[in-house]
């Protein structure tokens, strides 16, 4: 009796393999509806920790050379994800405790991305395009 289900495996197994057409792999494109809110929140959870909605990327000399994100923002634009922060940078020459010849810029990073699933089911994205803004855009 107990050759019985094993018996039963291989006949099931014989049939598939009959009836069933020949098997293919095939790239399946399923729509993927993102919450952008939500995104917006795990982004800021996740990358910018500082007060105000903000991270320090850079942050050396004793501030005489810093690069700031904030004011992160996610948008769909042609079926794509919208990505844009806000970018402060202040870079000079540290020189005993001060900062000489600092410069100073402001503006923003926009990066257009595609959502992508791996086959362990994580969401990431890939980058399709970029642009640096000055402050009016």
């Amino acid at each position: 009796m107990k050759s019985w289900p094993v018996f039963l495996t291989v006949c099931i197994m014989v049939l598939c393999s009959i009836l069933a057409p020949e098997a293919r792999c095939e790239t399946v494109r399923l729509p993927i509806t993102i919450d952008l809110p939500l995104l917006r929140s795990l982004i800021v959870q996740q990358a910018y920790p500082d007060p105000g909605e903000t991270a320090r990327v850079i942050d050396r000399a004793g501030g005489c050379n810093q690069v700031v994100l904030s004011a992160p923002q996610v948008s769909v634009e042609q079926e794509q994800l919208r990505f844009q922060t806000t970018v402060r940078l202040k870079w000079g020459t540290p020189i005993g405790g001060g900062c000489f010849a600092p410069l100073a810029w402001e503006g923003a990073v926009a990066l257009w991305q595609r959502p992508r699933i791996n086959d362990r089911w994580q969401l990431s994205f890939e980058t399709i395009d970029s642009a640096l803004l000055d402050r009016n855009g």
